[in-house]
């Protein structure tokens, strides 16, 4: 829907106005594990990554990636301590505070997660780039050696926040790890993640004799799953990377852990279920897209907002007002005595949030009309509620129907 030419016009006192706004929740571009359970300090190169291309081909057109991150989960055995740095490309990454986990199987093991942000990946265009080393660098020289078994998994996201990449989740960290040992199927995930559609929930695991994982989340989606099975010796051989797209404002994470090995008896194959996890929540950028701002000397009745022709299912806008100051003086009239004795100010009002666009109806946002004053500014943002890179450039509209007072 075309805006209409307002220069043109020498008055205008209603009237409607549109606006196209593409959604910018996460999505995964690709995802790829490794295992690796044999041979001495096994894992300080772990993994070759496969590409990182620029451009993702759509069927609407090619689209260039934007605000993307690279996130990588590590677990091991035979090392005492966290990993001391970790490289994409020869790019030194940066650790998730709070990510480092030690745990107990036969050997102290641990875990740990690193991440890149845009400006930190070598972008490769073309239709065959080389592929790029994701290492895992130990201190070997006080914790051991990891010659017993490592995994690596790791997930390559497009519409990340870059500032903040992570939400804290628990305890004021960005991650929550745990382990467990002698058979338990469910870790103690109890407390829901606090999350926004538009984000993701990753889910990481590590575990020995060929431990298998599911995710019980209706909305779940398997990044990578490796189990490099052995049946005389215990390594950590088994990994798995998954996301859970957000229904609500927080998400609980249901996994389950199988064996596999149920036949076997030693004493590996009796504790089979020992492993680690980590859960973080990776969030879309925050930014919104200004609609409009009432300048100077101007009153604007704001009739109502509407959002109309998404693109695709599963788009949600929410729409904020910011700049609604009340002051601490109140509201005056033309003589200067208050009519209002307020006190306090505004800085930002939701008018909707996370409102479900729908095909071939126009959803009001708005239960009544507002008065916008000058200063005021009405932003929106549009998320997905799932994370396909095939939905990366889709769009709803938001429609204004708006008089023109002073």
């Amino acid at each position: 829907m075309a805006n209409p030419n307002i220069a043109a016009m020498t008055e205008l006192n209603v009237g409607t106005l549109a606006w196209e706004i593409v959604q910018d929740g996460v999505s995964l571009i690709w995802g790829n594990v490794y295992a690796e359970y044999s041979g001495t300090q096994a894992g300080q190169k772990s993994r070759s990554s496969p590409l990182t291309p620029e451009v993702w081909k759509l069927r609407d057109g090619d689209y260039t990636l934007q605000n993307t991150l690279m996130v990588a989960h590590w677990c091991y055995q035979g090392n005492t301590a966290a990993i001391s740095s970790a490289d994409y490309d020869n790019q030194a990454g940066t650790q998730i505070s709070g990510a480092y986990h030690q745990w107990t199987p036969m050997y102290t093991a641990g875990s740990d997660m690193w991440y890149w942000t845009d400006s930190q990946i070598n972008h490769t265009s073309g239709t065959n780039p080389s592929t790029k080393n994701l290492d895992a660098n130990y201190d070997y020289s006080s914790y051991g050696t990891v010659q017993y078994g490592s995994t690596v998994t790791s997930a390559y996201l497009a519409n990340v926040d870059q500032t903040n990449p992570f939400t804290n989740i628990r305890a004021n960290y960005p991650v929550w790890t745990t382990s467990q040992s002698a058979g338990n199927r469910n870790p103690p995930f109890f407390e829901p993640i606090p999350t926004q559609i538009g984000d993701m929930v990753i889910v990481c695991f590590g575990g020995i004799y060929g431990s298998r994982v599911q995710l019980r989340n209706a909305n779940s989606h398997l990044i990578g799953s490796v189990a490099n099975s052995n049946g005389t010796t215990w390594y950590c051989n088994a990994a798995h990377m998954s996301y859970i797209n957000p229904r609500s404002y927080e998400e609980h994470v249901m996994q389950q852990v199988e064996s596999g090995y149920t036949g076997h008896i030693s004493a590996g194959g009796s504790e089979s279920q020992n492993n680690t996890w980590s859960v973080i929540n990776v969030q879309s950028p925050r930014t919104k897209t200004t609609l409009f701002e009432v300048p100077s000397g101007k009153v604007i009745k704001l009739n109502n907002l509407y959002i109309e022709n998404p693109e695709i299912a599963g788009l949600y806008v929410s729409i904020d007002i910011e700049g609604m100051p009340t002051g601490t003086t109140g509201i005056l009239d033309s003589s200067g005595a208050k009519v209002i004795n307020s006190e306090g100010t505004i800085a930002t009002t939701t008018i909707c949030k996370m409102l479900r666009a729908k095909s071939g109806n126009a959803v009001p946002a708005m239960k009544r009309p507002m008065i916008l004053t000058e200063g005021d500014v009405v932003k929106a943002k549009v998320v997905a509620d799932e994370s396909y890179p095939e939905w990366l450039n889709k769009s709803c509209q938001i429609v204004a129907d708006f008089e023109i007072i002073t």
